[in-house]
């Protein structure tokens, strides 16, 4: 390939209507023939020498050729013709999640420094390509400003570090390729690839995505904080009593050390005083260890605590990102979940025993009048057997949806179904006991292109889940509500997964993760504080702010602050010695057609047209006109 511009046609079957124009020239032939000359006399002609004429010829006015021209030019545009800009557009998509900080071995000090040396070395061999830079968390970013060539593409990468979020790998190679402005993407992660060649869903001659990927990293050993969280069954005369949760990745057991730290706004580092306790824990390979701390703190206090894993074992930790968590005591959400019932429906169906949330039931008629805008006051919504008309900018749980909605299309219910596969890695199945599930009945769903299957029927997926557009969604096949905690172990439990993966929470009392948005109240005035005091800048929208590090963040309003932790509690990244997978199709249909290099060439052509009509009418009046003002 090369830079230089191309012509397409978007029409060939147009160049049939090129046999009309041998017409003209038959016209004009015609035309000849039987043209006619007044003359005076004949007799001049009867003296001269008489011969056969072997053949006719044709005389062809200068008229013809505008109009044949006119015609050939008229079949040109039939054909819809393009300028296409050569070579390919390529998009770069670098993982860039709390993983890729992984230390590396040989030349390289980390996994994101080999995939940047990877997706250089990579682009460099395609000199007739442009570029456009993105990474995938904690949400999917363009990073260059327009199609830059590969060196100016992958010096903004080296600017670039990994995050402490998830990674967003699926989704954003999904919004990237069906966007249309692609012909190729490179995917660079430490995560596996698998790339479909088989059912990908393309249509003979439809528009795709070609993928490619690339995989860095070597299996690592790594020691993590799973999860801190208070106990609220410990509070009372003897104390509060925290709960931290530790995991060893590796293929053989390890020792370490917890330090915990009393912490204030604003003071980000836990190394630098001395620790209330220091407990030596040993972490068993492939496990999860749970460490106690009980303090002798009353019921009203709410001190913050941060907690500092350090290995003891040589060689046994390669990602220091994972080794702190933060933690406030009696911290309640106040943020407000919408549920959606149908008319009739009574209370909100268990959920207000939901710790540290507010319930507002309201019931489709009602829902119908609560617009967008309305919508962004609640951190996520419950439609229960209801559907909205569209999908709401705010994350959302479809319970038992009804047929024909729009976002998770139903393909049929079956009574008494039998759970065939699950993907045991989502978090919605965390502590969850499939066996215990009991489903009286279930909807079996259309999969869209943006979710995972977490659970399948025998008939197909019966809970969904996914990201589009930065806004979770998941749907269940089967009734969950009314929520009754002990009573129905396995229901409850999943329903507390859907309410904390949609809230961007690990537990219903504490704060947040790395990449969740936080919501802020204009105005109220709010002002929100990262780690380091510096103020943290709203998105676009200006009613959120992605929360970026971990680490201590304030809130400062007019009546006063507060504070709340943000946790780096990513399972999925800090299990560095087994990573995982994800499948994508080699090829992917693009839902919105490219038009950024292609340059529709066949209105010029009809404006030319128009100015060659134009030529030849003013031709034509001039000869009739020229004809008129002979002399008698």
């Amino acid at each position: 390939m090369s830079f230089l511009p191309s012509i397409i046609f978007g029409q060939l079957g147009a160049l049939a209507l090129a046999a009309s124009l041998p017409a003209l020239v038959l016209a004009y032939w015609i035309q000849s023939r039987r043209a006619k000359k007044v003359v005076s006399s004949i007799f001049v002609f009867q003296g001269l020498p008489r011969r056969t004429a072997t053949r006719a010829r044709v005389k062809l006015p200068p008229r013809f050729f505008l109009e044949l021209l006119a015609m050939a030019l008229l079949v040109l545009a039939a054909m819809q013709p393009f300028l296409e800009d050569g070579g390919e557009d390529v998009a770069i998509l670098l993982d860039n999640s709390l993983s890729m900080q992984t230390r590396a071995t040989g030349a390289f000090a980390t996994r994101f420094e080999q995939a940047v040396l990877d997706a250089d070395t990579w682009a460099r061999k395609r000199s007739d390509a442009r570029f456009a830079l993105y990474v995938t968390s904690p949400a999917l970013e363009r990073l260059s400003p327009e199609w830059s060539s590969a060196s100016a593409v992958l010096d903004r990468l080296r600017q670039r570090g990994p995050s402490a979020a998830h990674d967003n790998v699926q989704v954003a190679v999904r919004e990237l390729a069906e966007s249309g402005k692609f012909d190729r993407i490179l995917v660079v992660s430490d995560r596996s690839a698998e790339l479909m060649t088989a059912d990908s869903g393309l249509t003979a001659g439809a528009p795709a995505t070609r993928l490619e990927a690339i995989t860095v990293g070597t299996p690592a050993p790594n020691l993590s904080i799973e999860n801190f969280r208070e106990d609220p069954a410990s509070v009372g005369a003897t104390g509060r009593k925290m709960i931290a949760t530790l995991q060893n990745s590796s293929s053989r057991d390890a020792q370490a050390k917890l330090h915990l730290y009393l912490v204030s706004p604003g003071t980000p580092a836990t190394t630098s005083r001395e620790p209330l306790r220091t407990v030596t824990v040993s972490l068993p390979r492939d496990r999860s260890t749970e460490v106690p701390f009980l303090l002798p703190i009353e019921r009203h206090e709410t001190p913050s605590f941060a907690i500092r894993l350090e290995s003891t074992t040589p060689d046994s930790d390669s990602l220091d990102a994972d080794n702190s968590a933060w933690l406030t005591l009696g911290l309640r959400r106040s943020e407000t979940i919408l549920l959606v019932t149908p008319s009739g429906s009574s209370g909100t169906l268990g959920l207000e025993a939901l710790s540290g949330f507010n319930i507002e039931r309201v019931d489709a008629e009602r829902f119908s009048g609560i617009g967008e805008v309305q919508s962004g006051k609640y951190l996520m919504a419950i439609f229960h057997r209801v559907s909205p008309p569209r999908a709401l900018r705010v994350s959302s749980l479809y319970l038992v949806p009804p047929a024909g909605n729009s976002l998770f299309p139903v393909r049929g219910e079956v009574p008494r179904p039998v759970i065939a596969s699950w993907d045991e890695n989502h978090p919605l199945l965390t502590y969850l006991n499939i066996a215990a599930l009991s489903l009286p009945a279930s909807a079996f769903f259309d999969a869209p292109p943006w979710t995972t299957a977490v659970m399948n029927i025998e008939q197909g997926p019966a809970v969904l889940a996914g990201e589009s557009q930065g806004i979770r969604f998941a749907a269940t096949g089967f009734e969950l509500l009314p929520f009754e905690g002990a009573k129905t172990p396995a229901s409850s439990v999943l329903l507390l997964n859907l309410v904390n993966w949609l809230s961007n929470g690990q537990e219903l009392s504490a704060g947040y993760l790395v990449g969740s948005t936080f919501p802020l109240r204009s105005s109220e005035g709010e002002e929100l504080s990262g780690p380091d005091g510096r103020a943290i800048e709203p998105l676009q929208s200006a009613s959120s702010a992605r929360l970026p590090v971990p680490g201590m963040y304030t809130l400062k309003t007019a009546s006063g602050g507060r504070s709340f932790p943000v946790n780096a509690f990513f399972a999925e990244e800090s299990s560095t010695f087994t990573t995982s997978s994800y499948r994508l199709p080699a090829e992917v249909p693009q839902l919105t057609a490219s038009a950024d290099n292609r340059s529709p060439l066949w209105p010029q052509v009809l404006l030319f047209v128009a100015a060659l009509v134009l030529t030849d009418a003013l031709f034509v009046a001039w000869r009739k006109g020229g004809s008129h003002a002979e002399p008698s």
